[in-house]
């Protein structure tokens, strides 16, 4: 944080999109090798064992690891849940698209509070 002079904020900022840039292939991939399923149970779990730790942890070293897992796990279940929606709504992708990355974007500026 230092070398880059990076505050508290903007590093948390940098770890979360670098988690998400990350999880991005490695899910398609696997999408593609076991089905979206499995890739959204991953994701949920990785979410799920995040929170899990952050309400758990009692020193400020691991919320930057544990914000890293948070972003990689939503990302796996953003990336999973887009190419489910595709499959199971073909006729109209873009709206169900829409309104799914709708309820995304709503809970991703809710989580935080």
């Amino acid at each position: 944080m230092e070398k880059l002079r990076l505050d508290k904020s903007q590093a948390g900022i940098f770890f979360i999109s670098v988690g998400l840039l990350i999880a991005t292939v490695p899910s398609g991939l696997t999408m593609d090798v076991l089905g979206t399923k499995l890739v959204i149970c991953l994701g949920l779990f990785l979410v799920a064992a995040a929170f899990s730790g952050l309400g758990a942890i009692d020193s400020s070293r691991l919320v930057y690891p544990l914000a890293f897992v948070l972003s990689l796990g939503g990302s796996m279940v953003v990336a999973g849940e887009n190419t489910e929606m595709s499959m199971v709504n073909s006729g109209q992708r873009e709206v169900a698209a829409n309104l799914l990355n709708l309820f995304f974007g709503v809970g991703a500026f809710v989580a935080p509070f």
